[in-house]
């Protein structure tokens, strides 16, 4: 791999990388690494890219010896171990050491090992640009947390108070550090409760003057629709506290950009933060997007909605209906539910985000695909409920070999009608001579029908 300058280096500690006969060799080890290190910055010139450690299963010499690993400059410092480990032997003044010894020289620092709560450690010797903590923090407190001298901090599994965060937003309100901070993100596992603003904030509901409605957070968008905006002590920096995710998510986040760009590979996730309070997000019609394309495809193996960027997918929406519930959901890795809503139509659903993303984006469906092989009569006639104003291409169709008409209802009349395809429709589904539907319904530039069709008169033609 290489950097702007050409190449980098990467340092990695761990079990499979370090196996030492003895101890005397472990310290060889580390000494060895300091040559490397020095060699690279100083000789080759070569910036250490990121410095690994993943003390499971290290001897406890090892552990002790990196206390004497020193790293002039890093971009990424990772400690953690595999998700499945509940507990690590690795002494707290040697985590102390390396914190403080490496820290202050990364750009990026991941923290994802089990740290208990009598883990002692000054919070000042954080000093990264954007920190991790991927796991849970008995040991950080709402005071030590104003310590930390990161700009992007994103914290798991927290077990801190709203209070607490209150204060942390109030101090920084107070502080000098409106130009160096830019968000703070804290997940809880359980909801909160209540969010109420202290008077002394004056927190004001979104002004769209004064800024966007989507927070960029590196590679995240927050909504931030329903925040409280606070004013630095400076009259002129403005900050948005909101809750995310189920209520289990507060963030916090400064506007040092008030209208940032939301970059192409983020729309899919910006689209799912808008809508789930279905409403029409006002600073994207205003973004310039590149070519956007997305496609509904319904059969067995479910209903989705799927983008795509310069012909390759980018995010699919997967709409399921349980009960008088839709969910729908990231159908990528992880699966990660987008909303919900009360609703007994699965189409109804479907309707609603796409009548929504047509909004925002200002453009229409590519293409619709509803193989209803193996459809149940009840799922059919459901399909009457959607509708889309306009696509491109629609095709409708059965395997090759089915030739029992689909005619028990005007479900196929209803679909032609309420979806209306200009570009080329296909219809690959039988039907007979009591099949009816209004020919002015069929606007699109090419039809095919390839299934019998003696309802077709030269008249309606």
């Amino acid at each position: 791999m290489k950097n702007s300058r050409g190449y980098f280096s990467e340092l990695k500690i761990r079990r499979d990388r370090l196996q030492p006969k003895k101890p005397r060799k472990q310290h060889g080890t580390l000494l060895f690494t300091h040559i490397c290190n020095h060699l690279c910055e100083h000789v080759l010139r070569i910036p250490v890219s990121k410095v690994s450690i993943w003390p499971e299963g290290l001897p406890l010499t090892t552990l002790h010896n990196l206390t004497k690993l020193r790293i002039e400059k890093c971009e990424e410092l990772e400690i953690k171990v595999a998700a499945s480990t509940k507990s690590v032997d690795f002494p707290y003044r040697v985590l102390v050491e390396v914190i403080r010894n490496i820290c202050g020289t990364a750009e990026r620092i991941h923290l994802g090992i089990p740290i208990k709560h009598t883990f002692k450690c000054d919070t000042s010797y954080f000093k990264c640009h954007h920190l991790t903590i991927d796991r849970p923090t008995p040991w950080l407190t709402g005071k030590n947390l104003f310590k930390m001298r990161c700009a992007q901090m994103e914290i798991s599994r927290s077990r801190l108070k709203v209070k607490d965060l209150l204060n942390f937003v109030e101090k920084w309100m107070k502080s000098d550090l409106s130009e160096e901070f830019e968000f703070l993100d804290i997940t809880f596992e359980k909801k909160i409760k209540i969010l109420t603003f202290p008077k002394s904030f004056q927190a004001k509901t979104w002004n769209k003057e004064m800024r966007g409605q989507h927070y960029l957070a590196g590679t995240k968008v927050i909504d931030c629709e329903h925040g409280g905006d606070v004013v630095h002590k400076n009259g002129r920096t403005i900050a948005t506290v909101c809750t995310q995710s189920d209520r289990k998510r507060f963030f916090f986040g400064v506007w040092h950009n008030p209208f940032p760009m939301i970059p192409q590979e983020n729309v899919p996730e910006m689209l799912s933060c808008s809508l789930t309070c279905l409403r029409i997000c006002n600073v994207a019609k205003s973004l310039e997007y590149e070519s956007i394309s997305w496609n509904v495809d319904i059969s067995k193996e479910g209903t989705f909605l799927q983008f795509k960027c310069n012909d390759e997918v980018c995010g699919t929406w997967s709409f399921k209906e349980s009960g008088n519930t839709v969910t729908v959901s990231k159908k990528e890795d992880p699966n990660t539910i987008i909303y919900e809503e009360e609703s007994e139509n699965v189409y109804d659903s479907l309707t609603s985000a796409i009548i929504h993303v047509t909004d925002v984006l200002k453009c229409t469906v590519s293409n619709v695909e509803i193989w209803i092989q193996d459809f149940k009569h009840f799922i059919i006639h459901k399909l009457m409920r959607l509708k889309i104003e306009k696509c491109l291409n629609m095709r409708i169709y059965l395997a090759i070999k089915e030739k029992i008409p689909v005619t028990l209802d005007p479900w196929l009349a209803t679909v032609i009608k309420n979806v209306c395809a200009t570009g080329r429709l296909y219809i690959s589904v039988p039907t007979d001579e009591s099949f009816e539907c209004d020919p002015s319904h069929f606007k699109c530039h090419l039809l095919v029908m390839d299934q019998p069709s003696p309802w077709l008169t030269p008249e309606t033609l």
